[in-house]
């Protein structure tokens, strides 16, 4: 009986070597794939992000041309705009111009208000023509105000209503 257990575990001894020991390659290979997929995901994210950088950096480029021609381009705009008369600044302008209510100043309005319609981004000129100036500047240059802006009045005014 006892040689009988002694063989039995041995025999069991030698089942657990083997099942530990394909455990421990299966894991190895296991272990090794799983790298191997971390390493593609990492490879796949550089590769997505060098395809990025180089539509990043073409756009770049093609915005550096833009702006390096825009000087040519303005000077011609900026020097038949110098030569307008006053009548016609005023025919052309975008923006309001008018005389400040404080003083013997004019104002170019260039933003409003989207609850109120209130005047914003006022800004000062010593003389009508040099405001005109700026007016049709910007038109020409293609500035578009910031729209869905709301002053602090209206602003105020609208949250207490919702509350």
């Amino acid at each position: 009986m006892k040689q009988l257990f002694l063989i039995c575990r041995q025999w069991l001894d030698t089942l657990c070597d083997k099942i530990c020991e394909r455990v421990a390659a299966y894991m190895a290979k296991k272990q090794h794939s799983y790298q191997e997929f971390v390493l593609e995901d990492k490879l796949k994210k550089v590769r997505t992000d060098n395809k990025f950088l180089q539509l990043q950096l073409t756009k770049t480029r093609a915005d550096l041309y833009e702006l390096q021609q825009r000087p040519r381009e303005l000077r011609a705009v900026i020097s038949e705009v110098l030569l307008l008369t006053k009548e016609q600044l005023r025919a052309v302008s975008r923006f309001p111009v008018r005389k400040s209510e404080t003083g013997d100043s004019w104002e170019t309005v260039t933003g409003f208000c989207c609850l109120g319609g209130c005047d914003m981004d006022i800004y000062p000129f010593p003389s009508e023509r040099d405001a005109l100036l700026f007016s049709v500047m910007l038109k020409e240059i293609g500035y578009r105000p910031p729209h869905n802006v709301a002053c602090h009045a209206c602003c105020e005014e609208y949250m207490k209503d919702c509350l």
